[in-house]
């Protein structure tokens, strides 16, 4: 019985430590943060660069923003496509703004982005990497005729547990939930996971999460498990095989049982999780294009002679 309450005192004892710490900290990184008016972060912005007529809607991950899409989206740019990089509500904002965003103020979010979109564009394809790439996912899967395909890359499909001792990554989260009584902000412990140290440069990760974000992501994953065959729009996906953040094997599995009949699936070599500027991103950016562009000349060759497209290979 006493041990079980000293054990109990110490978990108790160590969480206010934890949630004090974090504090101070937070403290600290405040003050050497740049923000505007609005309180968010500079760097953070939502921007938009080309002037194609096919627009492609970029969605970042967790605790992310969207310069993470800077270099991709002047490539594409290039390439005749309009990018519009968004950020999702709550990103690049102090704590305080962040702890109460939920999955359906991400999601709304993106819808809204796509509405305006196709007021102005003949197509939108979705993107989105990592956690911005299973909200993309749902939003392809909720509104399938206001988009005409999906790239997801990295996606959260499982958060993967190579990084997480003894534990699974969501057995730490359950305990979490259910023991932590002081804590509601905690520290990204881990380095980005990226084999090009040099594209750090442009990084703008938020360093301290507010708790109830981690409970959207984790929400976010179980939402995700049977919703494959819903999504049928064209469909690219990009995994790494050396991804210590999402489990590159949950995607895999989504993407085989996707109803998508045009579907391509990549794998890279070079890359960590961060795949918009990690190695191999220019070839990464290109391979989007090309899926982009065929799918595009196949609906107007199918549209001006009745031929069915030439389907694109499943992977």
């Amino acid at each position: 019985m006493f041990s079980i309450v000293g054990a109990a005192a110490f978990w108790m004892a160590g969480d206010w430590t934890y949630a004090r710490w974090v504090s101070v900290q937070l403290a600290r990184t405040e003050k050497q943060i740049e923000r505007d008016a609005s309180g968010l972060r500079k760097g953070c912005e939502s921007f938009t660069v080309g002037s194609g007529k096919t627009a492609i809607l970029m969605v970042h991950g967790f605790a992310d923003s969207p310069a993470i899409f800077r270099p991709m989206a002047s490539v594409l740019a290039e390439e005749g496509y309009t990018c519009r990089a968004m950020r999702l509500p709550g990103a690049g904002m102090p704590v305080d703004a962040a702890r109460y965003v939920t999955r359906q103020m991400w999601e709304d979010e993106i819808y809204l982005e796509i509405r305006k979109l196709r007021k102005t564009h003949a197509q939108v394809w979705l993107l989105g990497h990592s956690l911005g790439g299973g909200l993309a996912t749902r939003v392809a899967a909720q509104h399938p005729d206001e988009i005409a395909g999906v790239v997801l890359l990295a996606p959260l499909f499982e958060v993967s547990s190579r990084r997480s001792p003894v534990l699974t990554a969501r057995q730490w989260f359950d305990m979490a939930y259910r023991t932590l009584l002081f804590t509601d902000v905690l520290e990204i412990a881990f380095a980005r996971d990226m084999k090009d140290r040099t594209a750090l440069a442009i990084d703008r990760r938020d360093q301290f999460i507010p708790f109830n974000i981690y409970c959207e992501l984790f929400g976010l994953v179980d939402s995700l498990q049977s919703i494959a065959p819903q999504v049928r729009r064209p469909l690219l996906v990009v995994v790494s095989n050396d991804d210590r953040v999402v489990d590159s094997n949950a995607a895999r599995t989504f993407f085989r049982a996707c109803a998508s009949e045009k579907k391509l699936l990549l794998e890279t070599q070079e890359a960590g999780h961060v795949i918009p500027i990690d190695r191999g991103w220019e070839t990464t950016a290109q391979s989007i294009g090309r899926f982009i562009e065929q799918e595009r000349s196949e609906k107007i060759s199918e549209k001006t002679t009745g031929e069915p497209p030439t389907h694109l290979p499943k992977a």
